[in-house]
């Protein structure tokens, strides 16, 4: 068996595109399709000792980060070492971020990126910390490098979120805007800053905004922090900066962001929005309204599936 894959950046979008032919013992013909003309591969078997990773994305993230310049915005913004000897900060950073991608959460997988020689190519690493290393430099990261990691994230969504704009709003006349905030449960003793959340699991707090599916913006607060986080503070530095003016957008949250304030910051920008009312308390004021209205339950349709913006709603 042998697969080739073939994969490029196109140079005015931020994805990348694959492409892929696969030759497994006989095909028939009409499954295969046309295919591009290709010189016959050269075929190397490898018996991988936890020497090779096998999370075929990681090229894709590797060439990600040189198409947006993470490496010079991270080298500009981002200064932990004080010698020049091994790794610099920035490739120290990068290799993290690829070793995270893996999904597997450990510093340790570091060590097994380190010998996957072609996404160190591919992502332009000199050298890779090894896990202890990487370990020591986290614990140095002052308030300072943090905010230049902050800034470098936006710089990221400055580059991506052009493209992403612009599809949505060919695709579907509106730009989808998402706030959520999430508990992060942990566990053991060296965990600053936790709180026991609804279920009794202590846990932090991640407050996110996504525009379409891209991340755009993110806060990792204390436990007892207000399930609400500053959303005002996420929209106006993170997000409203990539958003044009006359952008079509649609917000939408779920019930912990149901406040009046909320609404009138997207009324007061032309957003429309959609902010979920399940909880029994938050919910009353709506349902006075709705009272006050007499409207019998057979006048009402459910929204489902939401509908698109160019799409006339179904009911109110």
């Amino acid at each position: 068996m042998f697969t080739v894959v073939q994969w490029f950046l196109q140079p005015d979008a931020p994805w990348g595109i694959f492409t892929c032919g696969v030759k497994k013992g006989k095909l028939p013909e009409e499954n295969l399709g046309p295919m591009p003309a290709m010189a016959a591969p050269r075929v190397e078997y490898v018996v991988a000792k936890d020497s090779l990773t096998s999370f075929a994305g990681l090229p894709f993230i590797a060439r990600l980060a040189r198409f947006v310049d993470l490496g010079p915005a991270l080298r500009s913004r981002v200064h932990v070492k004080k010698r020049r000897r091994g790794c610099r900060d920035d490739e120290t950073l990068l290799a993290l971020i690829l070793a995270l991608c893996t999904g597997g959460g450990h510093l340790s997988s570091v060590d097994t990126l380190a010998a996957d020689t072609a996404v160190c190519r591919a992502a332009g690493l000199r050298a890779v910390p090894g896990s202890r290393r990487l370990g020591e430099f986290l614990t140095r990261l002052s308030d300072q490098a943090l905010a230049g990691l902050q800034e470098c994230a936006r710089v990221v969504a400055r580059r991506l979120t052009p493209a992403i704009v612009r599809h949505y709003v060919a695709t579907q006349e509106y730009v989808p805007v998402f706030v959520d905030g999430t508990g992060i449960e942990v566990q053991g003793h060296q965990c600053e800053g936790t709180a026991r959340g609804y279920n009794g699991e202590k846990q932090y707090w991640l407050h996110s905004v996504f525009v379409g599916a891209a991340w755009v913006s993110a806060r990792l607060n204390e436990g007892a922090t207000d399930g609400q986080g500053d959303w005002r503070e996420q929209l106006e530095t993170d997000v409203a900066p990539l958003l044009a003016a006359d952008t079509p957008v649609w917000l939408r949250a779920d019930n912990a962001y149901y406040c009046g304030a909320l609404a009138a910051y997207c009324r007061e920008r032309g957003w429309d929005y959609s902010i979920s009312v399940t909880d029994s308390r938050k919910k009353r004021p709506v349902l006075r309204i709705v009272a006050a209205m007499e409207l019998a339950d057979q006048e009402w349709t459910p929204l489902e599936p939401f509908p698109m913006r160019n799409e006339p709603a179904r009911g109110d």
